[in-house]
């Protein structure tokens, strides 16, 4: 298409036969280096269903968590509850402790965990 588009232009203006064929490959070669450097990673990444696979890992709370709000993990949001009941501040690092359907049972520091929960959680998954 921009090959015929750049010989019509021919007929009217004189180009050179290098902008013939450089333009195209021109396009072409940034296509594929964008494809490659962006679109790559995101398309190849494993895909998660639920929240099972954030067990463990560290959030920010986004809201404060009395003793439910939202965390951001990984630049997603998520539910999440405080497994003592505690309230804990907005912008507070937590630990995700386990969870509840969708939603993440979090806990301010790993001393935080009481002998009777919150939650009545028994053992982590």
């Amino acid at each position: 298409m921009l090959v015929a588009i750049l010989v019509i232009i021919t007929s009217f203006v004189d180009l050179p036969m290098w902008a013939l064929i450089g333009v195209p490959l021109a396009k072409t070669l940034a296509s594929v280096l964008f494809y490659v450097s962006c679109l790559r990673k995101p398309y190849h990444r494993a895909v998660h269903r639920g929240a099972d696979h954030l067990i463990g890992r560290s959030a920010t709370t986004i809201s404060p968590l009395r003793p439910t709000g939202y965390v951001k993990v990984d630049g997603e949001l998520w539910s999440a509850h405080s497994v003592n009941g505690k309230t804990i501040a907005k912008n507070e690092r937590v630990q995700i402790h386990t969870t509840r359907g969708n939603s993440l049972l979090v806990l301010q520091s790993k001393d935080d965990l009481p002998s009777k929960t919150y939650w009545n959680l028994g053992e982590p998954r």
